[in-house]
């Protein structure tokens, strides 16, 4: 992806923030900085996440994330899905990804991500999380990419 790919994306979650950014009682929309570590190399990450509630302790997430240039990997970018669940301040999720180019990090396009969340609630920052994506081993190329995110909401 060339430079005008890379402020497409950009603007992109910018917009949808912008269009997210209002009162909601039923789902919660987040912007989420973050930094990616671990085998996958160091590097920023921006992501946008909609969680909506569909039980007591249960909710269904969905967003987008732009992986930052890493020594090991370029520049990637990602849609998730999953489920999330929470027990007093600390939640959990479970979903399926699409990572759009498979580099040294990931090596398929299809992966899951596994997510833990301690819920802040301080202001706008709504929880500081930790996501996992990777393809299970079914490629030889598994090396995974781990986020650490502070979650800002929008509405």
């Amino acid at each position: 992806m060339n430079w005008k790919g890379y402020v497409a994306v950009g603007a992109f979650i910018v917009l949808l923030s912008l269009a997210f950014c209002r009162p909601a009682k039923s789902a919660e929309v987040d912007l989420r900085p973050g930094l990616s570590f671990g085998p996958g190399g160091t590097g920023p990450v921006l992501g946008l996440q909609i969680y909506f509630p569909i039980g007591n302790r249960v909710d269904i997430y969905t967003g987008t994330d732009i992986f930052g240039h890493t020594s090991v990997a370029g520049t990637n970018w990602d849609w998730h899905a999953g489920f999330r669940t929470c027990r007093a301040m600390f939640c959990a999720s479970v979903g399926a990804s699409y990572i759009q180019t498979i580099d040294r990090v990931n090596g398929a396009h299809t992966n899951y991500n596994l997510g833990l969340s301690w819920l802040i609630d301080w202001k706008r920052i709504a929880s500081a999380d930790y996501d996992h994506w990777s393809d299970l081993g079914t490629t030889p190329i598994n090396k995974g990419r781990n986020v650490g995110f502070i979650a800002v909401r929008l509405q």
